[in-house]
């Protein structure tokens, strides 16, 4: 008897996944979701003789590699899900939540083409890397989507994930998870930033650890409502994406030509 199928949705940040875990998989016929606080307990869930295949779905960070290669050891046959961003679009949203949080620096010092020591690793963009090391530890090949697809035609991006999963999505009105701030708000956050340490990391006595975070957000978002009417400021220019997009262009082109049914508009 074969083993049942196990798909695993690998979250790189910034890709829509949140709002996949939260208002698509849940709604999936035909598949067992493991929700991602259940998925390092996978083992006493797992089932093999289990009538539906398994979707799992956890966040992938910087340890992208350790965690692929320790979950491909116990669960070979997993095939992969992987959505991709273009790089440029991707690490300036990762500027601009890190902005949100508390980050006091400028894009330059975040992300650096030139030096590969800035806050954000270059070689963390590379996804042909990521890929191979997908083909190289599970048997099957992944299936990989593209975050702009979901953006601009979320139908055909639904489409195509619940054809490869071979699942149904019942039809059901979809909420939009995060709120985007604008530049001109994320500017002015910024200048605050840059004064006084608004970061949620604190090693101060432990009484005051919620207190603190509580009031820390209530700043930081009242600061973003304000800097609704503060002078507008572009955080991350057209050039500075180009660079980032050209120098990774041919990455880019390869994760394209993983597919058949991607939507040219997007490359």
């Amino acid at each position: 008897m074969s083993l049942v199928k196990i798909f695993w949705h690998l979250g790189l940040e910034r890709t829509g996944t949140t709002f996949l875990q939260k208002e698509i998989f849940p709604r999936l016929k035909g598949v067992e979701f493991v929700r991602k606080q259940d998925f390092k307990s996978f083992d006493t869930v797992y089932d093999q003789q289990s009538d539906r295949p398994y979707l799992l779905s956890f966040e992938l960070g910087r340890q992208f590699d350790i965690q692929v290669k320790a979950f491909s050891e116990k669960y070979p046959e997993t095939i992969p899900i992987l959505v991709l961003r273009k790089h440029g679009d991707f690490i300036a949203s990762q500027y601009k939540r890190a902005v949100k949080n508390g980050y006091p620096k400028s894009f330059g010092e975040f992300f650096n083409l030139d030096d590969n020591n800035s806050e954000y690793d270059r070689s963390s963009l590379n996804y042909e890397d990521k890929i191979q090391l997908l083909t190289d530890c599970f048997k099957s090949k992944p299936i990989i989507l593209f975050y702009e697809e979901l953006v601009k035609n979320k139908n055909g991006f639904l489409k195509q994930l619940t054809d490869e999963i071979d699942c149904t999505l019942p039809d059901a009105p979809l909420k939009k998870r995060h709120i985007s701030y604008s530049d001109r708000q994320l500017s002015f956050l910024l200048k605050f930033n840059r004064k006084t340490n608004l970061r949620s990391s604190y090693k101060g006595p432990t009484i005051w650890k919620k207190p603190r975070s509580i009031m820390l957000k209530v700043i930081k978002y009242s600061l973003l409502q304000v800097g609704r009417l503060s002078k507008e400021k572009i955080l991350v220019t057209d050039l500075e994406l180009k660079e980032i997009d050209d120098y990774f262009s041919e990455d880019w082109k390869k994760c394209l030509s993983l597919t058949e049914t991607i939507d040219t508009s997007i490359s």
